[in-house]
């Protein structure tokens, strides 16, 4: 069959003034406008700060798009990053440099002055201090992708919408948790199983977790992306 005429004579007969709305394609016969990204033609983000979180929100069915998937890029700039992440026996510090109030200390401590160009060189056995932004550099780094499926409130809704990650060569990701490299990309896809068109609410964070492979415990390394074939 030639789409193209049968579109065509639709508009003869039925008139040109196609509904673009996804949700009535079928009923109005114009699913040349039920187009969307595939796995192989993704949307696409690109990702250098981490902790960053993306958020889709949309609808999918057969009366319109039946999937949507998203290439997602990461490729951190190590000198910057927006959280701290500990170190091993080390705990992250908080410091308010905008404090102007004397009176405002601690049971016992006084204020710090935090001076970046005294003491260049090790004193009484103590190395200078650094005060950096920049992500750490991490033998063999690996960062967390976490994908959470916010919902709708609409449970005959929500059960039948699928979410999947996905790596860097199309397979599909067994948990909503994946570890991959510093430099690298993978795919989020969404599908529905149902019969109607179904609005999802999807988070997907990256960086909340930033660690080097040989720190990685074996409850964590399960989550490395791998490839299956």
């Amino acid at each position: 069959m030639d789409v193209t005429e049968e579109i065509l004579l639709q508009n003869i007969v039925y008139g040109s003034s196609d509904n673009t709305d996804p949700g009535s394609l079928v009923s109005s016969r114009s699913l040349n406008y039920a187009t969307g990204p595939s796995i192989h033609r993704p949307d696409k983000a690109h990702i250098e700060l981490i902790p960053y979180s993306l958020h889709f929100a949309d609808a999918v069915g057969p009366f319109g798009v039946d999937n949507y998937f998203c290439k997602v890029t990461v490729n951190l700039d190590l000198r910057y990053v927006l959280r701290c992440f500990e170190e091993v026996f080390w705990e992250c510090a908080q410091i308010n440099g905008k404090n102007d109030d004397p009176t405002d200390y601690e049971q016992g401590w006084n204020q710090a002055n935090i001076d970046v160009l005294a003491d260049p060189v090790p004193v009484n056995s103590y190395d200078p201090s650094t005060l950096s932004v920049a992500l750490s550099r991490k033998a063999d780094a690996y960062v967390s992708i976490d994908l959470d499926n916010l919902k709708t409130g609409n449970q005959y809704i929500d059960n039948w919408l699928d979410m999947r990650l996905y790596t860097s060569e199309r397979q599909m990701h067994p948990f909503n948790r994946m570890y991959i490299r510093s430099q690298d990309f993978f795919y989020v896809g969404i599908a529905a199983r149902n019969s109607r068109r179904l609005p999802y609410n999807i988070k997907c964070t990256v960086g909340t977790d930033y660690i080097a492979g040989d720190a990685m415990t074996a409850d964590q390394r399960q989550y490395i992306a791998k490839n299956l074939l």
